[in-house]
């Protein structure tokens, strides 16, 4: 099972990676953000969860055992399509960005420059909340219904 931490805010980033040291990191510095996090060691345990339907967005890591980041975002856009996606990989191919661009996905090269995540997060939690938040609804004028006179047309 992942690991819960709340943070200031509802949204909740998911990671997944099964490098211990780099999740944690990545984990800690994402609380310093606001957000509340859901770590993962592996896809299977991902994937086993119902986190995808409840996060605000996804960060996973390319190069993983058995299952990779993309075979994983895959299988989360045919759940979730609308669920934001950041892959990670220290050795970042043209392949790996073409399979990104193919999914749509964010693909950045680890070690990630805390501003230019805390900025990507702001970004994409940003597009979620707009689409969560109810627009506010105005009050309609009303107006005097228009009389309709008849006309039998042939008589």
């Amino acid at each position: 099972m992942g690991q819960t931490h709340k943070g200031a805010g509802n949204m909740v980033i998911v990671i997944v990676d099964d490098d211990g040291s780099f999740r944690n990191s990545i984990r800690r510095l994402v609380q310093s953000f606001g957000y509340g996090t859901m770590a993962f060691k592996s896809a299977r345990q991902f994937l086993a969860s119902e986190s995808s339907r409840s996060c605000a967005c996804l960060i996973l890591d390319v190069h993983m055992p058995h299952i990779d980041g993309f075979q994983v975002a895959e299988q989360v856009l045919l759940r979730n399509c609308k669920l934001p996606i950041i892959l990670q990989s220290g050795n970042v191919t043209e392949s790996d960005i073409q399979r990104a661009q193919a999914l749509r996905v964010l693909l950045l090269q680890k070690p990630v420059h805390p501003e230019k995540l805390q900025n990507t997060l702001k970004r994409l939690c940003r597009h979620i909340r707009k689409k969560k938040e109810p627009r506010p609804r105005r009050a309609l004028p009303i107006r005097p219904a228009r009389r309709r006179s008849v006309r039998v047309v042939g008589e």
